[in-house]
């Protein structure tokens, strides 16, 4: 006689492996489990428990790498941008660059900035900076990917200002930009195995 077999009794059911039967004191060759941060960047929504975490070859990072890519480009964000969070940093800031584009003898050149500009210019530094400091903080893969794609359109309004006047000194920024959002936007190596009843991949 058969019997149905509740969702309790399945997630309490150790897993069965291709070639070997689990057991609690055979050694195993991967780990059982992911590591804590990845929980943020894969959330296992099955409600059954992730029994192993393994790296693979390929194109990518290995998250310990892309954790620390996340915190690298936060400190460059740092650098760069705290100058903007206030208009006594900002307008000083702006006068370096202006220096800098005359000295070179570049084409175009910046506006006139007025209370107006510096307003929008410190709350863009003060978000960015803010965004800074949480993913220096945390360090989560999941951070980098949304900080890739806020590159990507920071570098397309830049490439869109230098297009339409504006001091070519901006494209120096867009490079950064370019190259942290390629990088953030790059696999990270890793492999799940199966749920309970899978396989490990060989």
């Amino acid at each position: 006689m058969h019997t149905r077999t509740s969702m309790k009794d399945a997630r309490e059911a150790p897993p069965c492996w291709s070639s070997n039967s689990y057991s609690p004191d055979k050694p195993r060759n991967f780990h059982e489990e992911y590591h804590e941060h990845d929980r943020y960047m894969y959330p296992n929504t099955t409600g059954l428990p992730v029994r192993s975490f393994r790296l693979r070859g390929g194109i990518g990072f290995r998250p310990e790498a892309y954790r620390s890519l996340v915190r690298v480009s936060a400190i460059y964000d740092l650098v760069v941008t705290t100058p903007f969070m206030s208009p006594w940093t900002f307008t000083i800031t702006l006068g370096a660059i202006q220096y800098l584009h005359d000295v070179v003898g570049l084409p175009g050149g910046l506006p006139a900035f007025e209370s107006t500009h510096l307003l929008f210019g410190g709350l863009m530094g003060s978000v960015v900076v803010v965004w800074s400091l949480v993913r220096l903080h945390l360090g989560l893969p999941v951070l980098g990917r949304y900080d890739a794609v806020a590159r990507m359109l920071f570098a397309l309004w830049q490439i869109y200002v230098v297009a339409n006047g504006g001091t070519p000194i901006i494209l120096i920024f867009t490079v950064f930009e370019v190259a942290f959002g390629i990088l953030q936007a790059m696999p990270i190596k890793r492999e799940r195995s199966p749920e309970i009843g899978g396989s490990v991949p060989r």
